[in-house]
């Protein structure tokens, strides 16, 4: 209908524009003119008013068209949302299929390859089997000789260990002798200026061989020692070793950067380890604390830090910390080395 409404718009106007040139042209008189002007002025304006309402309808439409493919824009981006979601979904799906799938076929291969030597192992075996069957005798005669066999082995080894034991009685007796010895001119003043024997005190040694450390050390010692006799020492010569008296000597060794805890024979000087050669021959009790090692700060349960593999190597040191004698620590004993401490002292003093 407005298509239609333009339409006669547009041929009313042509007429009246074609008779107002021929009113003109003719001369007629000026009421004519007037008429047809209203009537020009009165198309105009339904003309305008037609154009206007259409146009206001197109805006009304391109706002309704608009929020309509806004919507669309929306839904299409919420229905994409979905589909990407639902894809990952099903990806997920298909790559847990798969290795359920790579699983079932390990297993499966593995099971296939057990049951292929399962069944060569039957094979073995049935052959064996009708070896076996076809000669008895041949089998009972394999048995008797193996029987033999294993009598002679048994004699040998039976024999070897009684000359490796004899062996190592005379290496041990070598050794015990070297140490007791002491093979260095220190530790030999040791043994020509110790008595062979006297009657050790019930009472703790805390032994320092640094003169700076020595009051610290007894303070580690206080809770441990509270209701036990002490005698403090710090011992920088050979000689101060004899004043010992104790059943039971701490003995603190500061850290060092080789970490050597008692010396060996290929260090310069003995003095530690010919203190604990010295207390151990007059029938004492010797427990050694290394301090100052940072790694032994937070060991939890253990008395000595692992990294400390010079107590492996040296003889007298392995077999104070196989005894429980050995404890690292870096500036406090934990509560598991207090307790441990105290057990220590309880037992060896009765």
């Amino acid at each position: 209908m407005q298509t239609t409404t333009v339409a006669t718009s547009v041929i009313l106007t042509y007429i009246i524009i074609h008779v107002d040139d021929y009113i003109w042209n003719t001369g007629h008189n000026s009421k004519v003119t007037i008429v047809m002007s209203d009537i020009n002025k009165s198309m105009m304006e339904n003309y305008n008013k037609s154009l206007k309402d259409i146009s206001e309808k197109c805006e009304i439409n391109f706002h309704i068209t608009e929020e309509k493919m806004s919507k669309f824009d929306i839904s299409y981006n919420s229905e994409s949302k979905k589909l990407q979601n639902n894809y990952e979904k099903c990806m997920e799906k298909y790559n847990r299929c798969e290795m359920v799938v790579n699983k079932t076929l390990v297993e499966s291969a593995k099971q296939i390859d057990k049951t292929m030597k399962d069944l060569e192992t039957v094979k073995i075996k049935q052959e064996y089997d009708r070896k076996t069957q076809l000669d008895p005798e041949l089998m009972l005669l394999s048995v008797f000789l193996l029987g033999i066999g294993e009598f002679v082995v048994f004699m040998l080894l039976l024999n070897a260990l009684k000359k490796l034991n004899a062996l190592k009685g005379q290496s041990r007796s070598a050794e015990m002798t070297q140490n007791l010895n002491a093979i260095t001119p220190r530790t030999n003043w040791f043994r020509t200026n110790g008595k062979d024997s006297f009657e050790l005190e019930r009472s703790v040694a805390i032994v320092s061989f640094n003169d700076n450390r020595h009051t610290e050390h007894q303070n580690l010692m206080k809770d441990i020692t509270a209701n036990i006799e002490t005698q403090s020492l710090c011992i920088t010569k050979e000689d101060q070793a004899l004043q010992i008296k104790s059943k039971v000597s701490v003995l603190f060794v500061e850290r060092n950067d080789r970490h050597i805890i008692l010396e060996s024979e290929h260090e310069v000087g003995d003095l530690k380890v010919s203190c604990v050669r010295h207390i151990i021959k007059k029938g004492g009790k010797v427990i050694i604390v290394y301090c100052g090692h940072k790694e032994s700060e937070d060991m939890g349960d253990n008395l000595c830090s692992e990294k400390l593999t010079s107590a492996n190597r040296h003889e007298e040191l392995r077999s104070l910390k196989n005894e429980g004698c050995f404890l690292s620590i870096y500036k406090a004993f934990s509560n598991k080395q207090k307790e441990h401490l105290k057990a220590k002292l309880k037992k060896y003093l009765g």
